[in-house]
């Protein structure tokens, strides 16, 4: 079955699609981050383990399967992603530019979510990550 395109209308079908794999909190915030940034599109939700463990030989994830807060399952063994990855849509293509990461995560600490953003990292910055603190 064809996925549904990223829209940046109120809401985003396939953004929606994506969030069914994650933890009802990181979802909320989401919805948050959405009502104040329409461009905001997630490409990743959950990763099976090849997905993780390709993510980690390329060198986009630090972290092999299952120690990725995209790997987490709940209680019923189902796909409960703690965290996800984001893009900017623009004229229909993916971008993803620092300072829309920037605002976004400046937009969470003045909310208090309790998100820890990917480019607050030392060690291996990844803008575009958003997780559920532990």
């Amino acid at each position: 079955m064809k996925q549904p395109k990223h829209s940046n209308d109120p809401v985003c079908t396939r953004c929606n699609k994506l969030l069914e794999e994650a933890d009802t909190d990181l979802a909320y915030w989401v919805f948050v981050i959405r009502s104040q940034f329409l461009d905001a599109h997630i490409s990743c939700t959950w990763r099976g383990e090849a997905d993780q463990n390709l993510y980690f030989k390329e060198g986009k994830s630090q972290l092999k399967w299952p120690h990725s807060k995209h790997n987490t399952l709940n209680e019923k063994g189902e796909p409960c992603a703690r965290a996800i990855d984001l893009f900017k849509l623009e004229d229909g293509k993916a971008k993803f530019p620092i300072g829309f990461y920037l605002a976004i995560n400046h937009f969470l600490e003045d909310n208090n979510a309790p998100i820890q953003w990917g480019g607050d990292w030392k060690k291996f910055k990844d803008y575009p990550h958003f997780e559920l603190k532990s």
